[in-house]
């Protein structure tokens, strides 16, 4: 499944739901790109890397020497924003609170 219709069936329903118990909609769509684009670029399926090792010329088994560390930072990222909004949320908050 690719991005945009993961997007269109998971948005609407959890968006309500996530409103409603009162987080931040900014932080909710941060956490759900970032787990569906690492979904997009890893293993077995892949996609956007297939797509980055055809743009840039080099073969997608080649790419799989960088997967695994650019998997861990990922893995590293997505609980720390999920778990500290604070990291998401700093500049909205600095552009509709200007001091």
């Amino acid at each position: 499944m690719g991005l945009v219709p993961a997007l269109i069936i998971v948005v609407p329903v959890m968006g309500s739901l996530i409103g409603y118990l009162g987080y931040y909609s900014v932080h909710f769509g941060s956490v759900v790109i970032m787990v569906l684009v690492r979904g997009l670029v890893t293993p077995p399926v892949g996609i956007r890397a297939m797509e980055a090792c055809k743009i840039s010329g080099i073969t997608y088994g080649r790419s799989h020497g960088i997967l695994p560390s650019l998997t861990l930072v990922w893995l590293a990222v997505i609980p720390l924003i999920a778990f500290v909004p604070g990291l998401v949320l700093w500049l909205p908050q600095l552009i509709n609170n200007p001091r």
